[in-house]
């Protein structure tokens, strides 16, 4: 199986796996997660909502799974992160309230872009249909994760202090820590939005989020297993790494190198070359 593959198939299965969880979580308990989803208090109904939107995840990342109903799957998924960045999120962004969640909402939604893009390149034209190319989902795909990878960065800048807090004691050197992987989401968003060095951005952002789930959330949950906070944040911390790998995977598709060969071959300037062959 080409490394593409089966980068893709962790990013697919941690992607939907986890958006199915925060959908049965939605379920059982007959509220929304938290900011994520930050949902009025005093909106009607709001438990039977809750509840309607847990099962409308769970069936997008079951067929986001499915071979067959992949294609359905993953343009169920992009609306569904779409209409909550539009309703609830945006506007809460235009009054200066919780840029650091639009920022979030952007890494699903962007690499899901991604994904959908590059899938539509490694069709044969005859069947990829009407609609952007996919060079260009590949593009705002791109453009949407570098802008939310930078905004989560300049959080650990601008609330670092707080963020420092959630790492363990036990970790040395915590405030380090906190502005070191802030520079690092950076890093890797001026990467996407740039298309430099995009294979190792990519491939460093997918440990820096496992270290994250692996040494940051898993510890959390342990200590106080009980919480359904901190369920949640380990499973949206998932759900990220999973977006993650998506974009890596659709950094190493052979489609988009094709296509980066073809405009080397045909002179395409320096600067977009050297993008274009490290692998979009």
């Amino acid at each position: 199986m080409p490394t593409h593959d089966r980068v893709s198939q962790i990013g697919c299965v941690l992607l939907a796996l986890m958006t199915a969880t925060l959908g049965v979580m939605s379920i059982v308990t007959g509220d929304f997660a938290y900011t994520w989803q930050p949902v009025p208090e005093g909106l009607p109904l709001r438990a039977t909502a809750a509840r309607i939107v847990g099962i409308v995840l769970v069936g997008a990342s079951v067929a986001f799974l499915i071979p067959r109903a992949a294609r359905r799957g993953r343009m169920a998924m992009t609306i569904l992160f779409a209409a909550w960045l539009a309703v609830l999120h945006v506007p809460r962004l235009l009054t200066g309230v919780n840029w650091l969640g639009t920022c979030e909402f952007l890494l699903p939604f962007g690499a899901c872009l991604a994904l959908i893009g590059a899938t539509k390149l490694d069709e044969d034209p005859s069947i990829r249909g009407r609609g952007p190319s996919g060079d260009s989902l590949v593009l705002a795909g791109r453009i949407c994760f570098g802008v939310g990878l930078i905004g989560c960065g300049a959080s650990h800048f601008v609330y670092a202090e707080f963020a420092a807090q959630m790492i363990p004691a036990w970790f040395p050197q915590r405030l380090l820590f906190t502005y070191l992987t802030g520079a690092g989401h950076v890093a890797a968003g001026l990467s996407l939005l740039t298309g430099v060095l995009l294979r190792l951005s990519t491939a460093l952002l997918c440990f820096m989020f496992a270290c994250f789930v692996l040494l940051l959330h898993v510890p959390r949950v342990l200590n106080d297993p009980t919480s359904r906070h901190e369920w949640t944040m380990l499973f949206v911390a998932s759900l990220f790494n999973g977006a993650a790998w998506l974009v890596a995977a659709v950094a190493r598709s052979p489609a988009i190198a094709r296509r980066a060969q073809a405009r080397v071959r045909k002179g395409a300037p320096a600067t977009v070359s050297s993008a274009a062959a490290d692998g979009l």
